[in-house]
């Protein structure tokens, strides 16, 4: 027993020798203050989930894009496929065609037929064992997620096509849609794992050559095909989004001209349309699942943000006297993410663990203006997902 406590701080004290290093390979990174670790009881357990899922990721096997049952219309299983994730068969017809629309209610099932969730399970493998190889240095973890860079992006039996012609398809509609794109955000995850394991010595050279030769291919589609001239349109998260995956791939490749141009659209493209004065996100609002959507939509512009601080382009204050700043939506947040605010303004569907997202980088970033409001909700929620602090989200 006290060899097994022995070894949990021996590992825990690594943690906190490597938090403090991991944001130095990139601005975008983020890493938690050690007083924070030693003291709170939610991000040791999140270090522990950590580790376990990590662990996990080492003997479980993963499938690739070609092992789905389905053929894409290409004709080509080495094509991403997946269905509109809140799209369920008509229940008026006969075959179930056309699927129709219901917002909020996820389709797992059709998860489950096509790559979505597969492709899920290996992304998020990819970041959660990259972390941990970053507060262990035990290479174990970098060497199996090099394998699963390298299943999806690298290797030529088994890599995805760099497109997502057919993401989120909706049958008896659309072979895919625009809004597919957004599933790619989580190849951002593997761009930031290989910060973190690129000095283990697990994935070389020519492999990362390769990889980024895949995400150049996969920039220029997302902003030369239809879909992603389309999406590059959207006024909600699914625009937001689509800016940061422009602006990461465009970073990671060296493509410094793309990023800086992304960066100053943000300010018109979306601070201007999306948040009012009052800090509020009418867009996200006015959905099904309003506290859950505007945290998400806020994420993606904090990781914009803070690739912008990285470029010098201040997107965290930016505000016109018709518009509210980042800086604002978060406080609008931190303002009405209560319970007496609930029912007006969310819906009765609050999602409070999820500002645990964003608020420890807020809070960094504005010198400990958040320090009640965090150390509120982490005494509330026993767990922290590091990965969610640590990534893109």
């Amino acid at each position: 027993m006290k060899k097994i406590v022995w070894v949990f701080f021996l590992c825990f004290s690594v943690l906190l020798i490597y938090s403090d290093n991991i944001a130095q390979n990139n601005s975008i990174l983020f890493s938690i203050n050690k007083k924070e670790i030693q003291n709170t009881t939610a991000y040791k357990n999140g270090y522990n989930s950590l580790i376990a899922k990590a662990n996990k990721a080492l003997k479980k096997r993963f499938r690739s894009v070609t092992d789905k049952e389905i053929v894409p219309p290409s004709g080509d299983k080495h094509d991403y496929l997946s269905r509109a994730v809140y799209y369920w068969p008509n229940p008026n017809t006969k075959d179930g065609l056309p699927w129709i629309y219901k917002d909020g209610d996820y389709n797992k099932k059709s998860f489950n037929e096509t790559d979505h969730k597969y492709y899920y399970e290996a992304m998020e493998a990819i970041r959660d064992l990259s972390l941990a190889y970053s507060i262990t240095q035990d290479t174990v973890y970098a060497k199996r997620a090099s394998e699963l860079i390298s299943q999806w992006f690298i290797d030529s039996k088994t890599k995805m096509n760099p497109n997502l012609n057919y993401a989120q398809g909706i049958p008896g509609k659309y072979e895919g849609t625009k809004s597919g794109i957004i599933d790619s955000r989580a190849i951002l995850w593997v761009i930031q794992g290989i910060e973190y394991i690129r000095s283990s010595g697990q994935f070389s050279k020519n492999q990362e050559i390769r990889f980024k030769n895949w995400c150049k291919a996969y920039l220029r589609w997302l902003r030369t095909s239809e879909f992603g001239k389309e999406e590059a349109k959207s006024k909600n998260n699914h625009g937001t989004y689509y800016d940061l995956q422009v602006a990461t791939f465009a970073d990671y490749v060296g493509n410094k001209k793309i990023v800086r141009q992304v960066l100053e659209n943000v300010k018109t493209n979306r601070i201007e349309k999306q948040i009012k004065p009052d800090g509020s996100q009418p867009l996200e609002l006015q959905r099904t699942r309003p506290h859950m959507y505007s945290i998400f939509n806020l994420s993606a512009l904090i990781s914009l943000a803070e690739l912008g601080d990285k470029y010098g382009i201040d997107l965290w204050n930016y505000k016109t006297k018709k518009c509210g700043s980042i800086k604002d939506a978060i406080d609008f947040l931190v303002k009405n993410s209560t319970p007496e605010n609930n029912a007006k303004l969310f819906k009765n569907n609050m999602h409070t663990k999820n500002m645990l997202r964003i608020i420890p980088k807020a809070n960094k970033k504005f010198n400990g203006e958040y320090d009640t409001f965090l150390n509120t909700e982490l005494k509330k929620n026993k767990k922290v997902d590091l990965t969610s602090i640590y990534f893109v989200n």
